[in-house]
């Protein structure tokens, strides 16, 4: 199972490996509870200058 930061990842910044792991990120969405998804959703909105440390 993917880590928040690999679900970031994979859902926001469309980084992934291979076709798997996308589909292990996107899975993995659903198993969330509603306070992980908002976590998710936070780490999308940091400022640009550190957008790419976090992708």
């Amino acid at each position: 199972m993917l880590n928040l930061r690999q679900i970031h990842r994979v859902v926001h910044c469309h980084d992934w490996v291979d076709l798997d792991e996308w589909v292990a990120g996107i899975e993995g969405l659903a198993d969330l509870s509603d306070d992980e998804l908002e976590e998710v959703e936070r780490m999308s909105r940091v400022l640009p200058a550190d957008a790419a440390r976090q992708c």
